[in-house]
């Protein structure tokens, strides 16, 4: 049970460090396709696909030790749904703060929380411990 904890205690850690690393460069990304004048739908469009890969390697690697293949559907699936939410967030809140970067800095810790649950239950969830956690 306590190598348990530390496992999961662990990989929070390991899952907060990474998507600091991926949230700087889906941030940068982003911003930088609002800043070329993108509007908002492919500014969000283009910093998901460019991190997709890149987020794939860092999640699946370095916090949940599982880069297997067929874990990909379900990665792109947790990021498609995430990215609608995101989306619908972000025009909401648009229209309180006043703006789409200060929308998504303000939704990056949300999304994050949001992102861990499905990645950790959905997506890299192992049925040998009941599917709700990974390795």
């Amino acid at each position: 049970m306590l190598r348990t904890l530390y496992n999961r205690s662990g990989r929070v850690g390991r899952f907060v460090a990474v998507g600091a690393l991926n949230t700087v460069f889906g941030l940068a990304t982003y911003t930088l396709f609002i800043r070329l004048g993108s509007p908002t739908w492919f500014a969000l469009v283009g910093g998901n696909v460019a991190g997709l890969v890149f987020n794939f390697l860092t999640t699946g690697g370095l916090v949940f030790a599982d880069l297997s293949a067929a874990r990909i559907p379900k990665f792109v699936a947790v990021y498609v749904g995430t990215y609608f939410l995101n989306l619908f967030l972000i025009h909401w809140l648009s229209a309180v703060v006043g703006g789409p970067i200060l929308s998504q800095v303000i939704l990056t810790p949300i999304m994050a929380v949001v992102a861990y649950l499905l990645m950790s239950r959905v997506v890299f969830a192992t049925p040998a411990n009941g599917g709700s956690e990974s390795r």
